[in-house]
């Protein structure tokens, strides 16, 4: 585990170190969000003004007109289903980075361990996820689309294990802190009872 030394080489310990980590996680988590809540009420508004514009249109007895607008409801609905799916579930899982990041903090702080496990536990998901959707952009991107994908994620690969190991260190740095702690209260209860 790393000892000593987390942040650019700069004298600092892990849980100094994890704090930072997480508040860098967090602010980019709360900007994902921001944008995410942005995006999904701005293509819902236009949307509606587009349905709304072009809905109103009267096709009377043109079948022609009644079947392109048969096809445009259909494209709408489509569009409508896909773009909250998909903006809905980028909300979420930018709220719970938020959550996660948050607890990554206060655990730092409070010097609570347990606190420190959804973000190795979710960090640990999204490298899998990430190295899985690397794999499946060999069939979407072709071969040299792959290989520049395979450099990108190289560096975010590298980034995700280097925060892994500096908050799993960070996390086993807190539980020998505590258990020091629960030694020494154990060792000064006898002398408290005999006094």
């Amino acid at each position: 585990m790393v000892k000593g030394c987390c942040c650019c080489c700069c004298k600092t310990n892990t849980v100094s170190g994890t704090i930072v980590i997480g508040s860098i996680c967090l602010f980019f988590s709360l900007l994902g969000a921001g944008t995410s809540a942005y995006y999904l009420g701005v293509w819902h508004s236009t949307l509606s003004d587009l349905d709304g514009a072009v809905g109103g249109v009267e096709c009377g007895d043109d079948s022609d007109c009644q079947a392109n607008m048969g096809i445009y409801n259909q494209l709408m609905s489509l569009i409508k289903k896909y773009l909250n799916a998909s903006l809905g579930t980028s909300l979420f899982v930018w709220l719970l980075n938020v959550l996660v990041d948050s607890l990554l903090i206060v655990g730092c702080v409070k010097k609570i361990p347990n606190l420190l496990l959804p973000f190795i536990v979710l960090s640990g998901i999204c490298i899998v996820a990430n190295i899985i959707g690397c794999i499946v952009g060999i069939v979407q991107l072709g071969f040299i689309g792959f290989l520049v994908m395979l450099i990108m994620n190289a560096i975010i690969w590298g980034l995700w294990i280097w925060m892994l190991i500096v908050v799993v260190s960070a996390r086993s740095e807190l539980m020998e802190l505590g258990q020091m702690g629960r030694e020494i209260e154990m060792d000064e209860q006898p002398r408290v009872q005999k006094i």
